[in-house]
This record gives structure tokens, C-alpha cells and sequence, in this order.
């Protein structure tokens, strides 16, 4: 076991406690915490005192990132959902390779991210993913919408499968799961299959749902720029769903015992959606600087309609992002939510932080973080020149403010320091 002290502890529960002069037990698992006074009398043991200015708080967690596309900076066309998609689908640079890929889980890793959601579309970062030391969730991607190509998406789709599920036993830091793409893109076969093989195998589901005006326009109504990229780049004529919230009903029949649901982006979700959303018992994963780079809505995360959703923060892709460390993504999103919400910025900073690990934790299905016991033992240590009275209120927003990744000094993942 080890013995921990250092100036604050961040739980990122849901009431947001922080422990001044703060103290956990732990080994793989977090056995205790609290004040350091009562722990040391508790446990009669030394503790390791991290230094003024320590802060310990659960590992960052990006529920939702595309590391084949990581090679792609500046490869594709920003501005608008529909110009952007065509560039992917006709992109002429290379997918990344395992080494970028591995750089990649690597950069990560050490600004604090001890989890991440992994969209694998062609298969290129399974075993990057699964001999990492991060903790991966890996979604392996199904869509197509043409039926004479049901086959060959299925084929290619299981053998994908397949070598997730071999490689996961015994590692119990690599978790297989299904990513059906999107409702524009994956036909009704095709996602009832995905959903059947996820209560076969138990395994989580995210898509990405209803990022754009043009696929709003396209899913709901058939019309718009997305319906003629596709009549007329792909020769399909016809829309998979009579309505976005017909998708969502799908998973109704999602019966997975230990997999959990996710929609991505749903930056044109109505009351409606929400509630559906909410029904299914699903998280809503939230990407604010690659919605902005494809000039898609702002999700308003701190509406009424979101109290009871479950939001989690994700980088994306470096296809739509110039970074893939959570850090930025929170210092973006501060700015950005603070600016467009008559919400209190400490209680915005708070809750930012939640997203980023606890909520994150929960969009994936991982018992981490959070600092609680039983749960991993997976958390950072940070420093920083911290006020002798700074008030606990303003700690989440000055750490978002002003953490970067020298100042994470140490990394726990499973109890385990790699740093």
C-alpha cells in the first residue's frame, strides 16, 4: 500500500469536495482518504508529502478521439460539416501509422489522461491501443448504407472485433466496444446488427448524433447539402431514418449487461432528443473546439433540459482539432461556456473538471474518476504556486487556467507511478 499527502484533494464527486491537507491509502484500488490528520492517526503510518502547492485528483479520462486520423493536420477543409466530410472521404493523406499512433497515446498520457474512448475505424490502432499503458475503451466503427455491401462491412467489421476481443483477455486495461457511426451514415441492418452483436459480446455503443445543421436537415426532412453530397458523390438516394429520434429509438433494444450507451457531439438535440437520450440511460459526449472548427451550433451544456444528462468533454480528432490534450480542450471550453451562459464561472470550472473525469468515467462505463474508495487508483499529482489563503472555491478554475503539462508531476494508473 502507499501513503499519500498533499495540500488539496479534488474528488470530483458529485458534490464537488476538496480536502485541504488531504491524505489516501491506496494500492490498486483507493482504500482511503481524508483529512491528513485523522488518516495518520487513523493508519499510523508516514505519509509522502508531495510538497506546497500539491494537488492529487483523478486522471483525466477523453471519452471520444480518432487516433487513426492523427496524422491528418491540415488535410482536410474546416468551416462547414458538409465540405469537411467530403474531404475525409476523399483524403489523400495516409492514415497514421503505429508510431504516430503510439506518439500520440503517449502525448496524452503524460497531460494527465489515464483513460481514454478510442473510435477505431479500420483497425490500425488495435494493438497500439491494447499495449498502451493508458487505460483504453476501443470502439470498433461500423457503417455503410448501401445493402449489396452488408457483407463485406459485416466481414471486415467482425474480424476487427474479433482481435479486440482476444486481445482484452487478461487485460483488463484494453475494453472492446461498437461505434455505430451515425444515424446519416449507417443503415437500419446495419445498426441493428451492431446492437445485437454489443448484448452478445456485453459491450458499450457511442455514435455520433446530430453534430450538424446540414445532418439535422438531412436525417429529419431530406434535404440540404448532406442529402446531395450523398445522392451524388455516393449514389444514395435515400436517407436511413425517417427522423433522428427514430434512430434513437433503436436502442431500445440495447440489453448489454456491462456496456453503457454514449451519442457524441448532438449539438441539434431538442427536448425531445434529451429525453430520449435520458431514457436510454446514455451519456452525451461533448466537443467544443471541433464543433467550433466545423462551424456546428454550441451544445448549451447548463440549460435546464441538461440536468439530469450525463455530459461528458472530448477532444475529437486532430481531423477537426488541433490538439488532442484534454487540458486544452478544458481551457477552451472555460472560455466558451463562460461567455455564453449566465452560469457562475466556479460552478462552470467545477463542473468542467467533472466532465473530464468522473462524468467521463461514466460515458465509458470504468469505475474511475473519482477520488472514492473501491474505486482505481488512478490520479495525477499536480503543483502550482498556490496562495497560502486561497479560497477552495477557486481552485477548479485556477487549475484549469494555469495547468499544463510540466506541472503534472505525477501519474498513478492502477495504483502504478509511471511518472
Amino acid at each position: 500500500m502507499k501513503y499519500i499527502k498533499v495540500d488539496y484533494i479534488i474528488c470530483c464527486n458529485n458534490s464537488f469536495k476538496i480536502i485541504k491537507n488531504g491524505a489516501i491509502v491506496f494500492d490498486k484500488h483507493i482504500i482511503d482518504f481524508g483529512v491528513y490528520e485523522d488518516m495518520q492517526k487513523k493508519h499510523k503510518k508516514d505519509f509522502e508529502y508531495q510538497g506546497k502547492g500539491s494537488i492529487l485528483m483523478p486522471a483525466f479520462i477523453n471519452p471520444h478521439t480518432h487516433l487513426e486520423f492523427c496524422n491528418n493536420t491540415s488535410a482536410f477543409e474546416y468551416g462547414n460539416f458538409t465540405k469537411w466530410l467530403k474531404s475525409v472521404v476523399f483524403a489523400k493523406s495516409p492514415k497514421a501509422n503505429k508510431k504516430q499512433i503510439k506518439q500520440a497515446l503517449d502525448d496524452m498520457l503524460f497531460c494527465g489522461v489515464g483513460s481514454i474512448g478510442a473510435i477505431s475505424s479500420f483497425g490500425l490502432d488495435i494493438d497500439e491501443c491494447a499495449n498502451s499503458k493508458i487505460n483504453v475503451v476501443l470502439f470498433n466503427e461500423i457503417l455503410g448504407s448501401k445493402k449489396n455491401m452488408f457483407a463485406d462491412i459485416k466481414q471486415d467489421f467482425k474480424k476487427r472485433l474479433n482481435k479486440s476481443l482476444k486481445l482484452s483477455k487478461n487485460n483488463n486495461s484494453f475494453i472492446p466496444a461498437i461505434s455505430i457511426h451515425s444515424p446519416y451514415s449507417t443503415s437500419k441492418t446495419i445498426a441493428n446488427y451492431a446492437i445485437k452483436q454489443a448484448n452478445k459480446h456485453n459491450l458499450s455503443i457511442s455514435s455520433h448524433f446530430l453534430e450538424s445543421i446540414d445532418e439535422r436537415d438531412y436525417i429529419n426532412k431530406s434535404k440540404g447539402a448532406m442529402k446531395e453530397f450523398f445522392k451524388r458523390v455516393l449514389s444514395i438516394n435515400k436517407r436511413n431514418y425517417k427522423s433522428s429520434l427514430e434512430f434513437l429509438s433503436l436502442f431500445d433494444n440495447f440489453k448489454s449487461h456491462k456496456g453503457v450507451l454514449s451519442f457524441v457531439h448532438c449539438n441539434l438535440v431538442t427536448k425531445k432528443h434529451i429525453s430520449k437520450i435520458n431514457s436510454l440511460n446514455a451519456s452525451i459526449i461533448h466537443c467544443p473546439k471541433s464543433n467550433t472548427l466545423l462551424n456546428s451550433p454550441l451544445l448549451k451544456i447548463y440549460k435546464k433540459t441538461f440536468s439530469k444528462t450525463n455530459i461528458s468533454l472530448a477532444t475529437d480528432s486532430l481531423s477537426s482539432n488541433n490538439s488532442m490534450h484534454i487540458i486544452d480542450e478544458l481551457k477552451y471550453a472555460i472560455f466558451l461556456h463562460s461567455n455564453n451562459s449566465k452560469t457562475d464561472i466556479h460552478t462552470i470550472a467545477n463542473n468542467l473538471l467533472l466532465s473530464a473525469t468522473n462524468n467521463a468515467a461514466i460515458s465509458l462505463g470504468l469505475k474511475k474518476g473519482v477520488v472514492k474508495t473501491n474505486y482505481d487508483s488512478d490520479f495525477i499529482i499536480t503543483k502550482f504556486k498556490l496562495s497560502d489563503n486561497i479560497n477552495i472555491k477557486n481552485i477548479a478554475l485556477n487549475l484549469i487556467l494555469n495547468i499544463k503539462k510540466e506541472n503534472i508531476k505525477s501519474i498513478y494508473l492502477n495504483g502504478v507511478c509511471i511518472r
